[in-house]
């Protein structure tokens, strides 16, 4: 019976966390297309509705992930906790745009304001930062999980790919949706669904997977583990 009861409670976090992003993405949708007058119900809105539900779901993360860095004492989640709370200070505070306005002023002398496939210099920025912040923390990343247990590493690859996943919404379609929003309005509409429903729907299943590793350590949390931590060493 406990079994059941926290297999019930971990299909009811996830469901409750798509069924709020299929909200948000309907609604920003529906703002798109002039249903409605007010900004925050927009995904282009900063800290709009949708965005501060995105922000929430990063700090849940990166706290269970911190939690987890205590209890288990794996540099994996202490890598994870970090790339989370950064997630969550760069979509509030736009350090990824502030840091490639800098970059593009400071080069702008060099380089000429050209598009590339449709990109400005400021995209171009903002993925070069991007691609840094994200070299960073796969050099860790892979140090952590060179030096892990049996645990930790398969915790860092599952990780690792919902970043992946992450990373393909918010950087490659978002690319993608700036070429082509000249060319068809539906097609725009369409890219940017998938890219900012795409980051929902995968930061909610990472939420509801690292809750899901935080529940072996804390039972009470009623979130059944996916992963068997008797395996952890």
């Amino acid at each position: 019976m406990p079994d059941q009861n926290k297999q019930h409670w971990s299909t009811v976090l996830l469901i409750m966390l798509l069924a709020a992003d299929l909200a948000f993405i309907l609604i920003g949708f529906g703002y798109d297309l002039g249903y409605y007058e007010n900004d925050n119900l927009s995904f282009h809105t900063d800290r709009g509705y949708a965005e501060f539900f995105q922000y929430t779901k990063f700090l849940w993360i990166g706290i269970a992930l911190l939690i987890l860095t205590v209890l288990k004492r794996q540099m994996i989640y202490g890598v994870g906790s970090a790339l989370f709370f950064y997630l969550m200070l760069d979509d509030s505070l736009e350090i990824h745009e502030h840091g490639a306005g800098m970059i593009v002023k400071a080069l702008g002398k060099y380089h000429g304001s050209t598009p590339f496939l449709g990109l400005r210099n400021q995209d171009l920025g903002e993925m070069l930062v991007s691609g840094a912040v994200g070299g960073l923390v796969l050099v860790l990343g892979f140090l952590a999980y060179r030096y892990g247990n049996k645990m930790s590493r398969r915790v860092g690859i599952h990780l690792l790919i919902g970043m992946l996943a992450l990373a393909f919404a918010g950087v490659f379609i978002d690319m993608l949706a700036i070429m082509v929003e000249e060319y068809s309005f539906w097609l725009d509409q369409l890219m940017v669904v998938l890219e900012d429903g795409g980051e929902m729907v995968v930061v909610s299943a990472i939420t509801w997977y690292c809750h899901s590793l935080l529940s072996q350590e804390w039972p009470r949390a009623r979130i059944r583990a996916m992963v068997d931590s008797d395996t952890a060493e």
